[in-house]
């Protein structure tokens, strides 16, 4: 007869237990597993900032010159490969006779920047900046679809920004060394390829495969889209390690 009491009070207790959690969990709000509490939907006017560079200055005629076009930080909805980013975007260069070249439109990456470069080919001045005519945030990637962070914020506008004019000086003289890189090697060869020797990579470093286990921080990739770099070419060696 204990022994039946005994058990019917454990089963008490427990029963009492888990009605308790149950109505515990109903009186906690709904939670995103990832990113907290959910947020009531809040469309706003976000102001953003715009830089343009312009390297190097002064240049050569004739001379490459690499532009770069910097937001002061990445949209507010982008999470790696998934969310908005920055589109639209056009670099514009006035020559010294004042014929103005439109570069883009560009997408941003998703630390909010672009790439580009031009070549002058007139001693002058050249007018450089960068325009952004703004966008309403959707909470997608242009690229891959995926949704990002904070999408309680879709519906917010991304302000219009300009940067401000960088002025370009273009001279007769070259500027730099005009280093380049070495020629591939032509006998067998068994040492990295070093930062100096960046043409190497493009044309026998290309295709190169990452585990990407257990993680992509431990063991490399490409990048976090993919385990394989796809531009370029590859060794014709069966096996190369380093």
């Amino acid at each position: 007869m204990k022994t039946w009491k005994s058990k019917s009070k454990i089963s008490t207790v427990a029963l009492i237990l888990m009605l308790t959690i149950s109505a515990v969990l109903v009186a906690l709000p709904i939670t995103n597993a990832q990113f907290g509490p959910a947020l009531p939907p809040m469309q706003i006017d976000i102001p953003i900032f715009l830089a343009v560079t312009a390297e190097p200055n002064p240049v050569g005629v004739n001379q490459l010159v690499y532009l770069h076009a910097v937001f002061s930080k990445p949209t507010p909805t982008n999470q790696g490969t998934g969310g908005d980013l920055h589109e639209d975007v056009n670099i514009e260069i006035v020559d010294p006779d004042g014929q103005k070249t439109v570069l883009g439109p560009y997408t941003a990456g998703m630390t909010g920047a672009v790439y580009s470069s031009f070549t002058p080919t007139q001693v002058g001045e050249y007018q450089i900046q960068a325009i952004y005519p703004g966008q309403v945030l959707t909470g997608q990637n242009p690229d891959t679809g995926a949704r990002g962070q904070n999408t309680h914020m879709t519906g917010s506008t991304l302000l219009p920004a300009e940067s401000e004019v960088v002025t370009l000086v273009v001279q007769e003289d070259a500027v730099g060394s005009n280093y380049q890189s070495p020629g591939l090697p032509e006998e067998y060869w068994t040492r990295p390829i070093y930062s100096t020797n960046w043409a190497w990579g493009e044309q026998i470093g290309s295709n190169w495969f990452g585990l990407m286990a257990p993680a992509f921080m431990t063991t490399g990739g490409y990048d976090a889209t993919g385990n394989v770099q796809p531009y370029g070419e590859a060794p014709n060696t069966a096996h190369i390690m380093w």
